[in-house]
């Protein structure tokens, strides 16, 4: 199971039986288990539409790696764009789908900075095993089933959220005292020239 071939693009190129623990994993064939109970769950019926395109996209990744990924699965914020989310929205609709149990960042990538690449963000479908580049499987670990209510599922969105205006404000916050520190520092400078 070691030395996954890559195309050009770095998706996997191994048949889609090629190996026991991918048949264990999912043995019917190339689509997404979504089992009654999960699509009947408050986590599931709580996203929003643009957290379910999301979700689709991670899913089309999934598929594009013949299944071998999971856990691993590069989407860019173009890719989210490609499916029609808009950019101020992706951030917290990747921190919904989180909050939910349906997806794990496993990876938080970073833009491209002159000279140095950006990286995406890697994620895993928490209702889907994972096979390790050694060859051994994980079981799915189902996050989305400790949410019970919808009232769970509004609370944890809620909080998810809270949680991300907290850090942007902190960083605006930084932001701005760096900029009131280089220009005290620049008048100060100035004055004594």
């Amino acid at each position: 199971m070691t030395g996954f071939r890559a195309d050009r693009t770095g998706r996997s190129t191994r048949d889609l039986n090629g190996s026991k623990a991918q048949r264990d994993l999912n043995p019917r064939g190339l689509f997404i288990p979504l089992e009654r109970e999960l699509i009947e769950s408050p986590a599931y019926r709580r996203m929003s539409i643009n957290a379910r395109r999301m979700l689709d996209r991670i899913f089309s990744e999934h598929l594009a790696h013949n299944r071998y990924q999971n856990g691993r699965l590069p989407v860019t914020y173009a890719d989210f764009e490609n499916v029609g989310v808009q950019r101020k929205y992706i951030r917290s609709s990747i921190d919904e789908l989180v909050a939910l149990g349906l997806v794990e960042e496993t990876f938080t990538g970073r833009k491209r900075f002159g000279d140095l690449p950006g990286r995406p963000s890697l994620y895993r479908i928490t209702w889907i095993g994972t096979i390790s580049q050694k060859g051994g499987t994980s079981p799915p670990t189902d996050e989305w089933r400790s949410i019970q209510t919808s009232e769970q599922a509004e609370e944890r969105v809620k909080s998810a959220k809270e949680m991300r205006s907290q850090k942007n404000s902190t960083a605006l916050v930084k932001r701005r005292n760096v900029g009131c520190q280089r220009s005290t520092t620049d008048r100060l400078s100035n004055d004594n020239h």
